[in-house]
């Protein structure tokens, strides 16, 4: 009896540590991210696509598009992937590699530390960071259009 009184405080405290990192990862296991199953791949149209919608296709579409970027459904991809930037020496999206993935300096306010210019995108705002890191690890994980 002594030995179970004396160790439910270690238990329970072990517990609450374990419960209490949950929360801040779970959104991202959802979409994929970090998850321990080998099989979770980012989807470019479901994952992906909505973030450019949501976020960027306002000022970056057919006929408006801002330095020429179209980020509509159908064109998005082939306007990004090892597409060079108008902005700085390196591809918007290089898979495999996010640190030379100008997209993700200019998303991500790092653009003048790759000698970059202009404002933090979206324009007036901010992604979410689950957004951001969403982008960074389906550009790390190869940036497939799936």
């Amino acid at each position: 009896m002594a030995n179970r009184v004396n160790s439910s405080p270690v238990l329970a405290s072990a517990a609450l540590l374990v419960f209490a990192t949950l929360p801040a990862a779970a959104p991202l296991r959802a979409a994929g991210v970090g998850s321990d199953d080998s099989d979770a791949i980012i989807s470019f149209k479901k994952q992906i696509q909505p973030i450019f919608d949501a976020n960027c296709v306002a000022c970056h579409q057919t006929g408006s598009a801002q330095e020429g970027l179209v980020l509509e459904e159908g064109k998005a991809y082939a306007n990004l992937i090892r597409k060079p930037s108008h902005q700085a020496n390196m591809a918007l999206i290089s898979p495999g590699s996010p640190r030379e993935s100008y997209l993700l300096h200019k998303a991500g306010g790092s653009q003048v530390s790759v000698h970059g210019r202009g404002e933090r995108m979206p324009l007036g705002g901010k992604l979410d960071p689950q957004e951001l890191e969403l982008l960074r690890a389906w550009v790390a994980a190869g940036a497939e259009n799936n």
